[in-house]
Parts: C-alpha cells; sequence; structure tokens
C-alpha cells in the first residue's frame, strides 16, 4: 500500500514490540491516506484477511518525513513462538530490552506451562502495575 501511494518500499521486517506514534499522523494516515482500505477492516474483531497492519502507519510516516527508519538488532527487540524451545536459549543470550512471546496453533498446553514456568523465574517480583 505504501508503495502504490508514495512509490517507496520498505523491505525491512518490523519488529513486534513497542512503538510511538504520534496521534495527528494516524489520524491523518486513517482519514486522508488509507481510508478505503483501513475503514473495512475496522468491524474485524479478529485477525482476518483484509487486516492492514500496524506498520502501515511507520512507513507512511518515513515516507512523508514524519519519521525515520531504525534497525534494531535482537539485543533490543526479540520476537519468538513458545514452542520452538531454542528460542528459550536466544533470549537467554541476548537479554533484550523487549521481547513479545507469541502463541500459536503449534503450540501445547506443555509450551504454555513452560512460558509461565520461565516468566516467573525471569521476573519473580510483580510490577507495580499488576495487583
Amino acid at each position: 500500500m505504501v508503495e502504490r501511494r508514495y512509490g517507496v518500499y520498505y523491505g525491512g521486517k518490523t519488529h513486534h514490540n513497542i512503538d510511538a506514534y504520534n496521534k495527528s499522523f494516524c489520524r491523518h494516515v486513517f482519514e486522508d491516506v488509507f481510508k478505503d482500505e483501513i475503514e473495512p477492516t475496522l468491524a474485524n474483531h479478529v485477525r482476518s484477511d483484509n487486516d492492514v497492519q500496524r506498520n502501515i502507519y511507520s512507513y507512511a510516516a518515513i515516507a512523508e518525513k514524519q519519521g525515520h527508519l531504525q534497525y534494531v538488532s535482537q539485543k533490543t527487540s526479540f520476537r519468538f513462538h513458545i514452542d520452538n524451545h531454542s528460542h528459550y536459549e536466544k533470549l537467554e543470550k541476548y537479554n533484550p530490552l523487549l521481547f513479545c512471546m507469541n502463541d500459536s496453533q503449534y503450540a501445547d498446553q506443555n509450551d504454555r506451562e513452560r512460558v509461565t514456568e520461565y516468566l516467573k523465574t525471569r521476573f519473580p517480583e510483580k510490577s507495580g502495575f499488576e495487583k
């Protein structure tokens, strides 16, 4: 969509963690740039084939010189699937600032229990935001 609209293609794979967005720019992208593509997806309660991913806002910001592209390493941002046990080793090796654990149709109850135990070990104290 960005390539079609702006004539620029960004081939990088976006990280799977937090992003900072300017609310007025997001409104601009939704209302002025990609309204016809985004509006039909608003009724989706779960992922659907016609979804527009959040990175559309990042790529549009870069194309309009309202954002900047920054590549991050696995020491900054790491995503893994809970059923891939070797990812736990990578998580320990890189000790990233941010990480995202993804469940999938391939994970089973043992994988989910492993996540629970891993997180209890990694974060033994509750944060101030938890009750």
